[in-house]
């Protein structure tokens, strides 16, 4: 994932510099957004991951 936003990035940068554009930081908005989007479903993975685990460990801890 680390590669396709600096991908996109150096993109968004040669891209401006060719077309003697100067440099807007809303150009940034995908590597952005494709960013917290990774996060967001790797926060969810491993949520899901832990919440499955500690539900494991009480169903096997028996009616305490």
């Amino acid at each position: 994932m680390i590669v396709v936003l600096i991908v996109i990035f150096a993109r968004v940068v040669v891209g401006t510099v060719e077309l003697d554009k100067p440099f807007d930081w809303p150009m940034l908005v995908l590597p952005a957004s494709i960013f917290l989007i990774a996060t967001a479903l790797r926060m969810i993975e491993l949520g899901g991951a832990k919440g499955s685990h500690n539900s494991s460990e009480a169903d096997a801890g028996g009616g305490h």
